[in-house]
Parts: structure tokens; C-alpha cells; sequence
């Protein structure tokens, strides 16, 4: 497995702070009552009012690489 550092566009939109180095694990809490340009983007994917909640971003590049005679798996984060 691979760490790939995470893109710059990433740290910035959503002011991300690493964590580990060696597998650049980064992450921040967003407030968004504060943030109303991640609020309206959420928005649009929910009816709840976002302005009492906060968002957690956690943020990991890894690169996999496996042999063309190995088994695949699949595994989803789907929303609760």
C-alpha cells in the first residue's frame, strides 16, 4: 500500500491539518453556521438545518495494488 499525499485543493477547502505524516492521515471539525459555502453545498443533499451542526472531515490517500490473479473485495461508507 501506497500514501499519497492529499491534494492541496482538499487542505484548503476544508482547512485540513495532518495528522500522521508517514500515511498523511488529516483531518479538522468544520463549524457550519461558520463555513456557509460547505453549508450550502450539503444543503443541497439534505432538508436539515445545518447551521447547528458541524462537519468532521477526515481525509487518507491510499493507493492498493494487488496481482492480477488476486481477489477483489468491495467496501462502501454509505450516509446513516
Amino acid at each position: 500500500m501506497n500514501f499519497n499525499k492529499i491534494k492541496e485543493e482538499e487542505f484548503e477547502k476544508y482547512g485540513l491539518e495532518e495528522l500522521d505524516e508517514k500515511t498523511h492521515l488529516s483531518a479538522s471539525i468544520i463549524d457550519l453556521n461558520i463555513r456557509k459555502d460547505l453549508r450550502d453545498e450539503i444543503s443541497q443533499k439534505t432538508d436539515n438545518d445545518l447551521t447547528k451542526n458541524v462537519l468532521a472531515c477526515i481525509s487518507i490517500g491510499i493507493e492498493a495494488r494487488w496481482k492480477l490473479s488476486s481477489k477483489c473485495y468491495q467496501f462502501a461508507i454509505r450516509p446513516v
